[in-house]
């Protein structure tokens, strides 16, 4: 049987990445990316771009002076807070700090 369209997760366009200590989420809705922290809950709203990627997501841009850098890529993730298993490993770089974490397809 066919895949459709649908089907493929490249051509989804809302996925999220999120992490524990320190705790953060940085979620992609079409050429948006909010980055939050429990100090800013609302958001840091930037603008991006989505790059071809043989396997997960990958979406970029540049925030002022700060390059930013959102990948997912395809293996078991445990959150270790909640014990929740997800599909994929995420890894936010925003200027020259690095987040880790895990990721999955935002509903």
């Amino acid at each position: 049987m066919a895949k459709r369209a649908a089907d493929d997760p490249r051509s989804l366009q809302a996925w999220r990445g999120f992490g524990n200590e320190p705790f953060w989420q940085a979620r992609v809705d079409g050429d948006t990316l909010v980055f939050s922290t429990p100090e800013d809950p609302d958001g840091r709203r930037m603008t991006g771009r989505r790059v071809p990627s043989l396997v997960g997501y990958v979406f970029v841009g540049q925030d002022g002076e700060k390059a930013f850098h959102l990948g997912l890529t395809p293996g078991k993730c445990n959150d270790g807070m909640s014990d929740n298993t997800y599909e994929y490993e995420a890894t936010f770089l925003y200027g020259d700090v690095s987040y880790k974490g895990c990721g999955e397809v935002a509903k």
